[in-house]
């Protein structure tokens, strides 16, 4: 639902390609937040207040995350800031809306409600969602999200227009075909173990032989994901 919030500002509330962008970057570097504040033994799971605390709680984690977000959506939109000032996009008035802060507002606590509702299940099943490797995929996914979207704001310049179709046409693609997102960062997507193997693969037998066992491992994975067992 929350990704959701960038495409209701811009085609049902009366929004633009800038709003949309901005509150894309947004969603982004709130998504990376996410995923740190989830990964097992992160700092910020001291954040988490107490089940009785939680109404004040909610408040807190969603301020918290919307500041560090916030810095992060620099970075990440920082082609589309500047090409938008080449085309004359006037960023003061587009940050002066209150449906961008209301999006804002949104996003935040619903992410804020996601990660302490997690944060609590897991203590009470004892559960670190098998020691980090769901919190691996999840970087490697939004790290390959935060990428595309830097490269498709760089590609199309003065024409941000045309990024919100753009970004979503090679989303679908992912869907479709979610070994061309892997590939883009490779090693985001193995544990330690895997990369100290590919390594090792690499200087004994050359890149070749490295990438072929990088394929190996994905198709391993994709066959746990459908019942069978990973082989070692």
């Amino acid at each position: 639902m929350r990704h959701g919030l960038p495409l209701m500002a811009l085609y049902l509330v009366g929004g633009n390609t800038a709003t949309y962008l901005l509150l894309t970057a947004f969603d982004l570097s709130l998504g990376l937040v996410v995923v740190e504040a989830l990964t097992p033994n992160s700092k910020l799971n001291a954040l988490r207040p107490e089940r009785r605390h939680w109404i004040f709680g909610v408040p807190f984690m969603a301020v918290f995350l919307t500041i560090v977000a916030a810095i992060l959506t620099v970075p990440i939109a920082l082609p589309a800031l500047l090409f938008g000032l080449d085309a004359d996009v006037h960023w003061a008035a587009i940050l002066s809306r209150r449906i961008l802060w209301l999006a804002v507002g949104c996003m935040a606590i619903l992410a804020a409600i996601h990660v302490l509702f997690v944060q609590t299940h897991r203590e009470r099943t004892a559960s670190t969602d098998t020691a980090g490797g769901r919190s691996q995929a999840a970087i490697a996914v939004q790290a390959t999200l935060i990428a595309t979207f830097f490269l498709i704001c760089y590609l199309v310049g003065r024409n941000i227009f045309a990024a919100p179709p753009l970004y979503a046409v090679v989303l679908t693609g992912y869907d479709i075909r979610p070994d061309l997102a892997e590939e883009l960062f490779p090693n985001l997507w193995l544990t330690k173990t895997d990369r100290a193997r590919i390594k090792a693969i690499r200087e004994r037998s050359g890149v070749k032989a490295a990438m072929r066992e990088v394929q190996r491992l994905w198709k391993n994975d994709e066959a746990a994901e459908n019942g069978s067992v990973r082989k070692p």
